[in-house]
């Protein structure tokens, strides 16, 4: 496991230039502070469009070395805790990132798990064969728009869009909605960034995965650092706005106190952290 080296306390700590503030920046300087000296630190992430650049299809979103390096260097800290909460399933996401001590949550936070522990809501799982047969229903309706396509990710289902032309995009919407039409009482159906994602309707997402894992290991008290670049990532900003939360993204509001342009500003973000908290091993921007 990596050692924390002593954090200097000789002159004031600041976020990085990367870093802008979208409401009371007079407090900035505090909450930099805040997050260099707190005793612990939790930190919750999303994977695509945050730790990984936005790409045409969804199997091509794969972790820079430079990434996985830092997050690897948080994860070994005793002071730390690295979760990232992907709408993937949680097999992917954990294949995909590959770091032992970071805990992933899946399909939105329906499905979490630590190197010992795992965790997945039962109410999800009762739906299983229904979503399945919405699964089939989307893909067979979608077989006519060249460049759509359904992801059924076992416990949620994804329509993907992002390869279709723009101008079959409306036919995507009608047939999500005519699909899912009578389905109200039991599917949270969600647009995305060119995606439609549905989930079993529980009060379960994000936000409430953040705050699982904090309860379960006794991290209420740490301060908590949330990075997203979705409209899924909103339950997280609001469930940590307490502590640090990071819009990535020009494309929409967002309950974040912060926002960064793009994955690359992410990274530079978490060298910041790294270094700020003492970590040894750390480059990047100053």
């Amino acid at each position: 496991m990596a050692e924390t080296a002593s954090r200097s306390a000789s002159g004031p700590t600041r976020f990085p230039p990367c870093l802008c503030s979208l409401r009371e920046p007079e407090r900035s300087d505090a909450l930099a502070a805040a997050v260099a000296q707190a005793e612990r630190v939790f930190l919750a992430l999303d994977y695509d469009g945050t730790l990984t650049p936005i790409v045409s299809h969804a199997s091509a979103a794969r972790l820079s070395q430079e990434v996985r390096k830092t997050l690897a260097l948080l994860a070994d800290a005793e002071d730390f805790c690295v979760s990232i909460l992907s709408g993937r399933a949680l097999a992917d996401v954990r294949s995909r990132v590959g770091i032992p001590r970071v805990i992933y949550a899946g399909n939105h936070g329906l499905e979490i798990a630590g190197p010992d522990w795992s965790h997945v809501e039962p109410e999800a799982e009762h739906r299983l064969a229904e979503l399945r047969s919405l699964a089939q229903r989307l893909s067979d309706e979608l077989t006519t728009v060249p460049g759509a396509w359904v992801e059924d990710k076992g416990l949620t289902v994804c329509v993907h869009y992002r390869q279709a032309e723009e101008v079959s995009w409306p036919t995507v919407h009608d047939t999500v909605r005519k699909v899912c039409r009578g389905t109200e009482s039991w599917l949270r159906v969600q647009p995305g960034k060119r995606t439609w994602d549905l989930r079993p309707s529980l009060e379960c997402h994000k936000g409430t995965a953040a705050a699982y894992i904090r309860r379960r290991l006794g991290l209420d008290e740490a301060f908590a650092v949330g990075i997203g670049d979705d409209v899924t990532d909103e339950d997280l900003f609001a469930a940590l706005r307490d502590g640090l939360t990071i819009h990535v993204g020009l494309d929409h509001d967002t309950r974040a106190c912060y926002r960064v342009a793009g994955p690359a500003e992410v990274l530079d973000f978490l060298g910041w952290l790294a270094r700020v908290r003492g970590l040894a091993g750390t480059g990047g921007e100053g």
